[in-house]
């Protein structure tokens, strides 16, 4: 059975991990319009791309000009999310898709959603599992800096 909710509503009830789970869910149907109504303009993505620290990068930027352009079949699934504040909800993350080298990509990790004072996505922090599927992101031209080539 298919559900359409009031993700707003529904949010302010049950918390971010609705908001979580409606990004995820939406990107995957390539439900972009309703995507961005999801997501802050300024909202930022930060992750730890390799062993050598935080970057923090404009997520619909990261998305659009980034993941979806190297890995366009790219499909994520988020498993146990719990909630760790008024604000704020973390789960499990499983991705897989086709780099542009052919290469399959397959990765796992943890994401943090953190919601903005108008109720959107603000901010995603993702660890990253495999830094080989990272490396792999490279090969494919998707632009993944390290800390070193940040400053």
């Amino acid at each position: 059975m298919k559900l359409e909710i009031d993700v707003a509503r529904w949010t302010q009830v049950l918390g971010p991990g609705v908001m979580a789970m409606a990004y995820f869910d939406t990107s995957n149907a390539r439900d972009w319009d309703t995507w961005h109504q999801l997501v802050a303009d300024d909202a930022t993505h930060t992750a730890n791309i390799d062993s050598s620290g935080l970057t923090v990068r404009n997520l619909k930027e990261t998305v659009f000009s980034g993941i979806l352009e190297t890995m366009p079949d790219v499909h994520t699934v988020l498993a146990n999310v719990r909630l760790i504040s008024e604000r704020a909800a973390i789960g499990e993350w499983h991705t897989e898709g086709t780099l542009g080298t052919g290469r399959r990509y397959i990765n796992d990790g943890f994401i943090r959603f953190e919601l903005n004072d108008d109720g959107k996505i603000g901010n995603v922090t993702v660890a990253e599992f495999s830094i080989d599927a990272i490396d792999g992101m490279r090969d494919a031209g998707f632009d993944v800096p390290s800390m070193a080539s940040a400053d």
